[in-house]
């Protein structure tokens, strides 16, 4: 933005300076330690030589552990990846912006622990119990509005499958974290 004084008089012009591109990118993740989960990540978008500046929004799938999807879901690995991704903001033109880890489809071995699964996923992702969770956000209409869009119910109700699935043990029953 421009402005410039012509006399008590103030005018301003847009003038584009710089683009930003906005990207989604898929990455997919084994197992491993979160530092060389870090360095991974840096080195297949190191690999894209962007022209340009883009802020990325990572979508991570792969088989991860308990603990690496805890770290994802808690902020600690976009906070590892900034701190490192600062040091090559310069030379790569890409900058992190937030990262969403995608659903992995439930993997049981038999009919009888899929239909256990199932049911359970039934008995625990019910429109009641969506609407119970949004009664925490009824004070700000904004935050309520976004949460009851289908893209968001979603999405939740992806992770919480996730969730159950995480917590699901041979015998096909909920385990206790208690």
């Amino acid at each position: 933005m421009l402005v410039e004084s012509n006399g008590n008089q103030l005018t301003t012009e847009f003038i584009a300076t710089a683009t930003i591109e906005w990207q989604r990118i898929t990455i997919t993740l084994t197992e491993q330690p979160i530092t060389e989960m870090v360095s991974a990540i840096l080195e297949q978008l190191s690999q894209r030589k962007f022209t340009e500046m883009h802020f990325l929004r990572l979508e991570l799938t792969g088989t991860l552990t308990g603990e690496q999807q805890q770290t994802i879901i808690e902020g600690q690995l976009l906070s590892l990846i900034q701190s490192a991704n600062a040091n090559l903001l310069a030379n790569y033109n890409f900058w992190v912006t937030s990262i969403k880890l995608l659903p992995v489809p439930v993997q049981l071995g038999s009919v009888e622990e899929r239909q256990s699964f199932e049911d359970a996923k039934a008995l625990a992702l019910t429109n009641a119990n969506f609407e119970e969770l949004l009664t925490n956000f009824s004070q700000e209409n904004f935050i309520k509005e976004q949460l009851e869009t289908p893209e968001i119910q979603a999405e939740v109700n992806n992770l919480a499958a996730q969730f159950l699935e995480q917590h699901f043990d041979e015998k096909g029953t909920l385990e206790s974290d208690n």
